[in-house]
């Protein structure tokens, strides 16, 4: 693929840990697929907020771990069923 082609890149820094932990939870052909998931969710997630006008609020509360996936999770269930999209 040509340069100019290339599709972008997200580059971040993670620990030690965290790149253990995904290497040994996450098969490496599926990695690259899987984050690609959750970075659409989280997406869609921030959209939704941005619309109601409280992304400053949901950026904030991540950044801060006052808020967790698993506390946004729910919400973001129902606002891809409320989508018409399948599980």
């Amino acid at each position: 693929m040509a340069k100019g082609n290339a599709p972008p890149r997200l580059t971040i820094r993670i620990t030690h840990e965290q790149r253990k932990a995904l290497t040994d939870l996450i098969p490496w052909g599926m990695q690259d697929a899987i984050l690609n998931i959750l970075i659409d969710d989280l997406i869609t997630v921030m959209l939704k907020a941005s619309r109601e006008g409280q992304l400053k609020m949901l950026t904030s509360a991540l950044i801060t771990k006052s808020i967790t996936l698993d506390e946004v999770g729910p919400n973001f269930i129902k606002l891809k069923k409320d989508a018409g999209v399948p599980d």
